[in-house]
């Protein structure tokens, strides 16, 4: 068996550590102390003089080794200790003080700079459910996502098993994707209207021959792949679940440059509605006019149409 060579694996570590001068901002939700209650806690082990050992949670993750108490590698550290010491400061040095809030490494952000984000949900609306907030980029920062928590190189995180959301769906409660399997209202047919009444008095206001059947062309279908197009546009609550609430644009990276990095994130959830809004930007999952930033290893999913 042939031995590693010490050149190869320097020249690994090298590559996936930051260059000099560089500087790391950690990120994690799940270290947020407001939402150790999220992880089921069950009490503390006592040692043999009635002390406090540790902090017990029970198992709520996904079945992954640092998400296996439902929280992140850094969270867990700390809860451990809740007993006897305080929570750090956040500042984002670390994985241990790592930011809640995406929002938060973003407004100290230079451009160079690493933002290392741990698996979890992030909405842009900082809980107060507001739509037209977005997390908004510096140009030449690059976030990475799909860590756990206790990383000390970039090659050790995976964004395939821990995923990184940053969620438009200020509510949690949206619905299938594909809204087809619950209204006809999204797929093309040959009579006028659809099965939804709200859906098709919106569609129709908007395109009234969606809902009349054409003296000229009646052999053409009345409700076709246009109307279709616009009650997925417009209608916000077709099925189970609600998009309605959902934020209109979930990153800006507007004007950001080549350096600009995208990396091991899921964007999900955006909503935008000519009869609701304004023409507004930003607009959709990330965006990014006038950019030439990097997207790779990223899935961007349950989109607006109008996105």
């Amino acid at each position: 068996m042939g031995s590693v060579r010490p050149a190869a694996v320097l020249f690994a570590i090298a590559t996936a550590i930051p260059a000099f001068g560089q500087r790391i901002i950690y990120v994690d939700s799940g270290a947020d102390p407001t939402k150790i209650a999220a992880a089921e806690h069950v009490g503390s082990v006592r040692d043999g003089n009635g002390g406090h050992k540790s902090t017990a949670f029970q198992h709520v993750g996904r079945g992954s080794p640092d998400k296996q108490f439902g929280q992140s590698a850094a969270a867990r550290a700390r809860s451990a200790r809740l007993d006897t010491n305080p929570f750090p400061i956040p500042d984002g040095t670390s994985w241990f003080t790592a930011f809640y809030d995406l929002h938060d490494a973003l407004a100290i952000a230079q451009s160079g700079d690493e933002i290392w984000i741990a698996a979890g949900r992030y909405t842009p609306d900082r809980g107060t459910g507001d739509r037209k907030l977005s997390f908004r980029v510096p140009s030449g920062v690059q976030l990475y996502g799909g860590f756990g928590g206790w990383e000390w190189l970039r090659e050790q995180r995976d964004w395939t098993v821990r995923e990184t959301i940053l969620s438009g769906d200020l509510n949690g409660d949206d619905g299938p994707a594909d809204c087809a399997a619950f209204s006809d209202c999204c797929v093309g047919h040959e009579r006028p209207g659809c099965d939804d009444d709200a859906c098709e008095q919106i569609v129709c206001s908007i395109s009234p021959e969606c809902c009349e059947v054409s003296r000229f062309r009646p052999y053409l279908p009345s409700w076709d792949l246009g109307c279709a197009l616009k009650a997925r546009q417009e209608c916000c609550d077709l099925g189970p679940g609600s998009s309605c609430e959902n934020s209109i644009a979930i990153v800006d990276a507007t004007g950001t440059n080549s350096s600009t990095v995208f990396d091991g994130l899921v964007v999900s959830g955006t909503f935008w509605s000519s009869r609701r809004e304004e023409e507004f930007e930003p607009l959709g999952g990330i965006f990014a006019p006038n950019s030439g930033a990097t997207i790779r290893n990223c899935v961007l999913t349950m989109l607006s149409p109008r996105s």
